[in-house]
């Protein structure tokens, strides 16, 4: 299997290729066009577009036949057509959106179509579909245990830096899961 995972620092890609075993990482902040009004950036979408899906389609010369969407996004608009007949799509997240103006959204460019040519199945999934399912808590955990899965946190100290952290979220600064530690 061929994988590319999609990060938003050297370090983060770093850590996936040579931690994770990754083919390939892509670095979603190379991609960002566009010019700032104060601290806020305004990104010319039809060329970020054309070079992000440029760049999947060098990363995936025979397509994709899976696609997990943590973020959602440029990249989520421009892997439809890079998708294989019978690809499968899970959507976890779309943070990308999460501040969008509801007044004025970005709106992703038509794909249904694409999906019913492509017969490519959607799932959304949510953590707590997991909630009740003991089977998954006992493989996970041997799994982690035994290495199989790597598990990396970005622990801060202190519950005083709460906001931070959520900040540091939406900014990329944690590796995997964040964590604020109260002591």
């Amino acid at each position: 299997c061929h994988t590319v995972g999609i990060c938003g620092t050297p370090e983060k890609i770093k850590w996936i290729t040579e931690d994770l075993g990754f083919d390939k990482g892509i670095n979603y902040k190379n991609y960002r066009i566009g010019k700032k009004i104060g601290d806020v950036e305004i990104a010319n979408t039809k060329i970020e577009f054309e070079q992000v899906q440029a760049a999947l389609k060098e990363a995936f010369p025979n397509g994709i036949d899976l696609f997990f969407d943590n973020v959602g996004g440029v990249f989520t608009e421009a892997v439809w057509d890079i998708l294989n007949p019978h690809a499968r799509v899970i959507i976890c997240g779309q943070i990308a959106s999460y501040n969008d103006d509801r007044d004025n959204p970005n709106l992703i460019r038509p794909f249904l179509h694409k999906t019913i040519y492509k017969e490519i199945d959607i799932r959304g999934i949510i953590v707590s579909n997991f909630k009740n399912k003991p089977k998954f808590y006992y493989d996970m955990g041997k799994w982690i245990s035994t290495g199989k899965v790597k598990v990396k946190e970005t622990v801060i100290d202190g519950f005083e830096k709460l906001p931070d952290a959520f900040i540091g979220l939406f900014e990329g600064v944690n590796t995997g899961k964040m964590v604020v530690k109260c002591t």
